[in-house]
Parts: C-alpha cells; structure tokens; sequence
C-alpha cells in the first residue's frame, strides 16, 4: 500500500507548467481504496491549496464517474470540484477542491439556526438529487 508523506514532492508537468508540482501538506482521511491529502501545489494554476486522492485499486467504473462529474462541474455548483486525474507509475491522482471542513465540524463550530441548517439539508439533497438523476 502507497502513502504519500508530509512535504513529499510529487511532480506532474502539463504544456503549460512544466515545473509543476504539489507538495504535501498533510493527511485528512484514508481507508482501504487509498487516502485524501491536503497539498499546496506549485508552479500551478491552482491558487489555493487542494485536496488530492490517491487511489490504490479503482475500477474502470469509479474513473469514468470521476470524468463525468469533472465535465458535470460547470452544469452543478453544488458539488465539490473535481478538477482532474493524474497517472502515476504506481497509482492515480484525482486533484479536487479542498474544502474547509467537514458538515459535521462545520455545524458544530457555527451556531446555525435550525432554519439555516434546513437550507444547508436542501443543498445536500439537490446535490445527491442531482447525481442520482444521471
């Protein structure tokens, strides 16, 4: 099994970064089909730091999924950005938008009243509405 290390350097050039990379920042989640990371990238387009997944085993299925919701992001702002994959020798990289919190800490560290906890519950439902309908 693969892990990726706080400032472990991984090095992805496109035509228009040749120098780009992303540095590790940290850890926030992982399980049997890979881990989520926080990493700062460089030389890059990207102009806040961004979550990287790495994924130990996907199926086909799980990568055309991951396609269609990057072509999806311009038709639905209610999803979390998925801006592209990334194939490595050893494994591959979905780079997405990096979100502040979790729901659960979010709710918790900001007192909401219960209607804005409804409103929040709608957009998650849109969301999952959403995905479900395609």
């Amino acid at each position: 099994m693969i892990k990726l290390f706080c400032n472990q350097i991984i090095k992805s050039q496109t035509k228009e970064f040749l120098d780009r990379q992303f540095v590790i920042v940290k850890e926030l989640a992982s399980d049997s089909n890979g881990a989520i990371y926080e990493a700062k990238a460089q030389s890059s387009s990207y102009c806040s730091n961004v979550a990287i997944k790495l994924s130990y085993n996907i199926k086909q299925q799980e990568e055309n999924y991951i396609d269609w919701l990057i072509q999806q992001q311009a038709n639905n702002t209610q999803l979390i950005r998925f801006y592209e994959k990334i194939e490595q020798k050893q494994y591959k990289l979905t780079i997405m938008e990096l979100g502040g919190c979790n729901l659960n800490e979010y709710l918790k560290s900001n007192q909401k009243s219960n209607s804005d906890k409804f409103k929040i519950f709608i957009q998650t439902l849109k969301a999952i509405k959403f995905l479900n309908e395609q």
